[in-house]
C-alpha cells in the first residue's frame, strides 16, 4: 500500500483530472436534455451531428470516469461522490 501522503497527492490529481472533465460532460448532458431543437442548427452545424456529437462526449466522460475515478491505493470505484475523504472498498484516507 502506498504511503498516506501519496495517497492524497494522487486522490488530489485524480479529482482535478475528473472536475476537469466533468464540465463539458455537464454541458453536453444539458444540451442533450434541453437544447434539441430538431431541423434547426448551430453555427451552421444541424443539430442531429451536434446530438451525436454531444452523446459522443457524454460517453467519453463516462469512460474517463470510469477509468480516472479509482482509489489511489486499492483501485476501487470511488463511487458518486466527488468529495470522499474515504475509500469506500479499502477505507484507505484520502485526504490529509
Amino acid at each position: 500500500m502506498l504511503p498516506q501522503e501519496q495517497i492524497a497527492d494522487e486522490f488530489r490529481r485524480r479529482r482535478s483530472r475528473q472536475w476537469f472533465a466533468a464540465v463539458p460532460g455537464i454541458a453536453a448532458f444539458f444540451f442533450v436534455v434541453f437544447g434539441f431543437e430538431p431541423d434547426s442548427s448551430f453555427l451552421g452545424i444541424d443539430t442531429d451531428s451536434l446530438f451525436i456529437l454531444a452523446a459522443g462526449v457524454i460517453v467519453g466522460y463516462l469512460m474517463f470516469s470510469i477509468w480516472n475515478w479509482r482509489c489511489p491505493a486499492c483501485d476501487g470505484y470511488l463511487g458518486k461522490s466527488m468529495n470522499p475523504t474515504f475509500c469506500i472498498k479499502c477505507g484507505a484516507r484520502l485526504k490529509p
